[in-house]
């Protein structure tokens, strides 16, 4: 299976892609009237320099950042992850403050775990980098806007922390695995839990 299928699994950053906007449609940021925002930038050791420069580096590559010309400049700032690396986090309180928010809620944990209940196995996939594998509009990105060592950059994939980021990754996510909801699979966000077989029929034998 691995070979046969091997291009959808992804296990370095410049290996995953994103969905094409024909199948899953970007989701557009609808805000209210406001005023753009110039908040200053976080401070961050000089020490980190190298690791910052090719971590947004690599997002620019990957595009999930592109250069920006627009009036807003929100906060980003860094985490150190188990393996030394860095996680990005775009500071998203300015933006959820004028964002509309969408009908559609996220996914009840309830009804996973009732889904699965008599399953004497079962498997989970999740999505390398999941929200980046989705894509924002143009008219969406400008204020995502954020000042760093490259200038002003903005989001071109789904933000982490954003108001509608969590419904929309969640019906996007049974559009694209719709034919398989729900003998096979419910997805969770970008967590693909996969249903075995259940507790009656583990010891049959298959040919």
């Amino acid at each position: 299976m691995l070979k046969r299928h091997g291009k959808a699994f992804a296990f370095k950053p410049h290996e995953i892609g994103c969905v094409e906007s024909s199948v899953v449609t970007p989701m557009i940021i609808f805000t209210v009237p406001h005023a753009p925002w110039d908040l200053r930038p976080i401070l961050m050791s000089r020490a980190l320099l190298p690791k910052l420069m090719e971590l947004l580096k690599e997002k620019m590559r990957m595009k999930i950042l592109e250069p920006s010309f627009a009036p807003y400049s929100s906060r980003w700032f860094t985490e150190p992850k188990k393996n030394d690396s860095l996680r990005f986090i775009h500071d998203m309180q300015p933006v959820n403050a004028v964002t509309i928010r969408n009908a559609r809620v996220g996914p009840i944990v309830d009804e996973y775990v009732e889904a699965f209940v008599g399953r004497a196995i079962y498997s989970m996939g999740d999505l390398y980098s999941g929200y980046d594998q989705f894509q924002l509009p143009e008219g969406s990105r400008d204020v995502t806007t954020m000042k760093t060592l490259l200038g002003l950059v903005r989001m071109c994939t789904l933000p982490q922390g954003a108001t509608n980021s969590v419904a929309h990754m969640m019906s996007r996510m049974n559009k694209v695995l719709r034919d398989f909801i729900p003998e096979k699979t419910m997805p969770f966000l970008d967590n693909v839990p996969i249903k075995g077989c259940r507790e009656e029929d583990k010891d049959d034998t298959m040919d």
